[in-house]
C-alpha cells in the first residue's frame, strides 16, 4: 500500500529539469557564499580625533660624536686598554643637562643621568639617554594629550613644545626623529623607519605631525597582537639583537645596558649590518593590532647671527592631528545564512516552516506504516441517534439523526 508521504503523481520531465536546474543555482551560489565568509572581508571607516584628545608624540634628538668617526676604521677591542666606543661617545658628547637649555611647558631637566643609559622624570614626562652606535642620543617622552599643553601654556596662541638646544660641543647639526611614544625605529630592523630630520646649527626648526592610527581586527588570514603593550618595532629590535649576540657574540654601545655579560665590540663592527627583511615570522614579531604611525612635516629658518650658537625646535599638531582608520570584519555567519536563505527560498520555495513540515508529514507517514494502521483516507464515524414519542393504541414513530464524528 502506498505511504500517505509518497507523491500521488509524479511531474513532468519539464518541472524535473527546471527543479535540477534551480538547484544546481543554488548550490554554486551557496559554495560562492562560504567562499566569501572564508575569506573574512573587512571594511575600512576612518574618522578624525580632536586636537585635545591627541597624544603628544615623542621627540628624539642625536648627535654624532667626532670621535666616533675616528674610532670606525680602527680594529682595536673593547678588552683591557683598548677603547670602548660607547665611553668615547658618552663622554665626548654634550650631556643631557648641557644640552637641553630649556624645554617648555615644564619639562626643563634639572639633572643629569650616568653611562651607560639613564632617566630623569620632568614634569610633562621622562627624557631617556642612550649611546646608539656613534651617537648620543636623548628621547623625550611626554604623558599629555595637546589639550594639557594648552593648559599649561594657559591658553596662548603659541601651543607647542619648544625646546632650546646648545651647541657648545661644536656641532653642525642635529637629527630631529618625532615618533609615537616608543623607542624610535633607526633602521636595520626590517621595517619601516621613523623619519629623521636634519636641524643645522642656528636653525629654528618647526615640526607639524599628524598622528596616523591603524586599528585591525585579528583575522585568521591575517592575524594580530591585540595586547595594548605590544610594538612590532621593540619586538623586531629584541629579535635584531638575540640574532647578533648569537653571530657576533658581543655588544652594540646601545645594547650593552641590557647585555653587560658581553664583551663590547669593535669599533669596526659599527659598519655591521643583519638584513632583517622578511624576518617577522621568523621572529615572532606579528604586527600590532592598534598601530600607530607619524606624518611629519618641516619648516626650517635661519637665525640672525647672534643666535648662531642655539638650535630651536618647537612640536605642534597638523591641520588634521589625528586620522584613525578602522579595519573591521564585514561578513560573518548570520551573515551568510541570510543570504542562502534568500537565494534558496526564491528558487525552490522553501522556507523554515515549510521545511519543518515536510519532514514532520513524512514521519508521521513513515510512522503510521510502522504501527500497522491502515493508511488512507480517513473515514467519519457515523453515530445514529433514534428518538421518538410512544401514545397509546398508536403505533411507535421514530425519527433517527445522523451526527458525523471525526
Amino acid at each position: 500500500m502506498r505511504p500517505s508521504w509518497w507523491p500521488a503523481e509524479w511531474p513532468g520531465p519539464a518541472r524535473c529539469l527546471l527543479v535540477a536546474v534551480c538547484v544546481v543555482l543554488v548550490a554554486r551560489h551557496c559554495w560562492s557564499l562560504l567562499l566569501t565568509l572564508l575569506s573574512e572581508p573587512t571594511t575600512m571607516t576612518i574618522t578624525y580625533t580632536d586636537r585635545s584628545d591627541v597624544q603628544v608624540p615623542s621627540i628624539t634628538i642625536c648627535r654624532q660624536s667626532a670621535k666616533a668617526f675616528e674610532l670606525e676604521s680602527s680594529n682595536e677591542t673593547a678588552d683591557g686598554a683598548n677603547v670602548s666606543v660607547a665611553k668615547t661617545v658618552w663622554d665626548s658628547s654634550l650631556k643631557l643637562k648641557d644640552l637641553v637649555i630649556s624645554c617648555e611647558p615644564d619639562c626643563t631637566v634639572q639633572e643629569d643621568v650616568s653611562f651607560p643609559e639613564g632617566q630623569v622624570n620632568v614634569g610633562i614626562g621622562t627624557w631617556t639617554t642612550w649611546v646608539h652606535l656613534d651617537s648620543l642620543c636623548h628621547i623625550f617622552m611626554p604623558n599629555i594629550t595637546w589639550r594639557g599643553v594648552t593648559v599649561l601654556t594657559h591658553g596662548q596662541k603659541n601651543r607647542d613644545l619648544s625646546l632650546t638646544l646648545s651647541n657648545s660641543d661644536g656641532s653642525v647639526s642635529t637629527f630631529v626623529t618625532i615618533h609615537p611614544r616608543r623607542w624610535p625605529v633607526f633602521g636595520g630592523t626590517g621595517i619601516e623607519d621613523d623619519e629623521s630630520f636634519i636641524v643645522d646649527i642656528g636653525t629654528n626648526g618647526k615640526f607639524f605631525a599628524k598622528s596616523i592610527v591603524r586599528e585591525f581586527e585579528n583575522l585568521n588570514r591575517e592575524p594580530c597582537q591585540a595586547s595594548p603593550d605590544y610594538h612590532q618595532e621593540e619586538c623586531m629590535y629584541k629579535c635584531h639583537e638575540r640574532i647578533w649576540i648569537s653571530r657576533y657574540n658581543c655588544s652594540l654601545p646601545q645594547m650593552i645596558e641590557y647585555y653587560p655579560q658581553l664583551s663590547e665590540c669593535p669599533p669596526a663592527y659599527l659598519n655591521l649590518t643583519i638584513n632583517m627583511l622578511g624576518m617577522m615570522e621568523t621572529c615572532g614579531c606579528p604586527k600590532a593590532c592598534h598601530f600607530r604611525m607619524l606624518s611629519v612635516d618641516v619648516v626650517r629658518r635661519r637665525f640672525p647671527g647672534e643666535l648662531m650658537n642655539i638650535t630651536s625646535i618647537y612640536l605642534t599638531s597638523a591641520r588634521v592631528p589625528e586620522e584613525v582608520s578602522t579595519f573591521r570584519k564585514s561578513y560573518y555567519f548570520g551573515d551568510m545564512v541570510s543570504d542562502a536563505g534568500g537565494f534558496i527560498s526564491l528558487m525552490l520555495g522553501f522556507t523554515v516552516l515549510s521545511l519543518f513540515d515536510t519532514v514532520n508529514s513524512l514521519l508521521q507517514g513513515r510512522g503510521g506504516v510502522k504501527a500497522g494502521r491502515e493508511t488512507g483516507p480517513i473515514r467519519p464515524e457515523v453515530k445514529v441517534i433514534t428518538s421518538g414519542v410512544l401514545t397509546a393504541g398508536a403505533p411507535q414513530s421514530q425519527w433517527r439523526y445522523y451526527q458525523s464524528r471525526p
